[in-house]
């Protein structure tokens, strides 16, 4: 009776407190976007930095993290009973780096400013994600309270602040121009993330004392099947890495699309994807996960091979490449980190390692996608800082937009289809 008692207690004081947990989430995922959609514009068309050179450094820095994610789950672990510590640690390097990052002018060597600004972000970035996603887990297993609501809870405010994040830095750079609109959106960052910190409080004494342990890292090499979720996870990544980088050159510089448009159509991609992801989880019931996962890598294909063949002014046919990208993306979203946390569980790794590794494959694949793109564009002649193209120039940046990431594509459905990941999986 007493058992009963407390476990209805606590999850009356969950139920409560599960706003408060879920605001972490949407302030995190509020950095997202500005990070890989902005970052190029603002750094490679308004600062002048060579885009091989950001590209070099964003590689460099994401290669880092493979070192320095189990190094903060063991930091972590190991001042554990200092949760509020470290929770205020890592968001105070997180809001610095997103000021550092968009400040309108550097206090010293450009590529140098650049890289220690994104390197405090990705720090405080994933010393927050080992956190948030780790509490949740514990949430669950005192609180009384299902791993499914948790994760709607979570899910549906990272969409909100996705979804905020492709608005605002547009409305704002509208507002107050290119810099100073930059520098507005790190500005309300920082007020949204201190605001989140105070109001989650409550919930950060569930952090969990189960984080990412090093001995699991060696499942990755033991298990056949982990090793190829990694590589298509790897390989699907790219892809998304490179639209992202090139998202606002190839709307505004090849198609003409003004600021609004670019926003509307992020935010198009963003809740189509989220209308999409109960789809591609009924069709990977009825079926099977890898036969879903293949046809939503599949449908994105067309989509972006017509990418490639549009021009000035083609607004209307890039909003439909937008919705159809964004059904695909619900099945990387749903099916992907669901195989690969079923795979760890056949392993005998645990959740939270889930999260760290998959986050990890996440950012590396986006900063190869963010590498390659600027190359590639790069070296057909386009220059975000000009403002006049050439055709060339223009072809180059459309076809990396839209040509390469449906080759990263079509071998990552290959890779699913060859992998030796049980059909039923899920």
């Amino acid at each position: 009776m007493t058992s009963n008692v407390q476990k209805t207690s606590s999850t009356k004081a969950l139920g409560f407190g599960l706003w408060r947990y879920a605001l972490i989430g949407a302030v995190v995922a509020f950095a997202g976007p500005p990070i890989y959609i902005h970052t190029p514009e603002f750094y490679g068309g308004i600062q002048g930095l060579s885009l091989t050179v950001m590209g070099t450094i964003f590689f460099i820095l994401r290669v880092f993290d493979l070192a320095q994610d189990p190094l903060l789950g063991w930091l972590i672990n190991r001042f554990q009973s200092r949760v509020q510590i470290l929770v205020i640690g890592f968001g105070f390097l997180f809001a610095l780096g997103m000021l550092c990052l968009f400040a309108p002018s550097p206090l010293f060597s450009l590529p140098l400013w650049f890289g220690l600004s994104l390197a405090l972000v990705f720090t405080g970035f994933s010393g927050l994600q080992i956190l948030f996603y780790s509490t949740g887990l514990e949430m669950a297993e005192t609180g009384g309270l299902s791993h499914g609501r948790i994760a709607a809870w979570r899910e549906a405010t990272v969409l909100i602040g996705v979804s905020a994040a492709c608005i605002a830095p547009v409305f704002l750079v509208e507002v107050f121009g290119q810099k100073q609109g930059y520098w507005a959106y790190s500005l309300l960052f920082l007020g949204l993330l201190v605001l989140a910190l105070i109001l989650s409080r409550p919930v950060w004494r569930f952090a969990s004392t189960q984080l990412t342990e090093s001995s699991n890292f060696w499942h990755l090499f033991k298990s056949k099947n982990l090793r190829w979720l990694m590589g298509i996870g790897y390989l699907n990544s790219i892809a998304t890495g490179i639209t992202s980088t090139l998202f606002l050159w190839y709307a505004q510089d090849f198609l003409g699309a003004d600021e609004r448009h670019t926003g509307l159509t992020l935010l198009v991609f963003f809740i189509s994807a989220a209308i999409a992801a109960p789809f591609w989880g009924h069709i990977a019931a009825r079926f099977s996960a890898k036969t879903a996962l293949m046809t939503g890598m599949l449908l994105v294909t067309p989509a972006f091979f017509m990418a490639a063949f549009l021009g000035q002014g083609d607004i209307g046919w890039f909003y439909l490449i937008c919705v159809l990208s964004g059904l695909a993306l619900g099945a990387d979203m749903t099916l992907l980190p669901a195989m690969l946390s079923d795979e760890l569980t056949r392993s005998g790794a645990g959740g939270s390692f889930t999260f760290g590794i998959w986050g990890f494959i996440t950012k590396l694949s986006f900063a190869s996608g963010l590498a390659i793109a600027v190359v590639l564009v790069e070296r057909a002649g386009f220059n975000p800082g000009d403002e006049t193209h050439s055709a060339d120039a223009l072809k180059g940046l459309a076809y990396t937009y839209a040509l390469v990431p449906c080759l990263m594509k079509l071998l990552a459905v290959i890779a699913v289809w060859r992998s030796p990941i049980n059909r039923s999986a899920i």
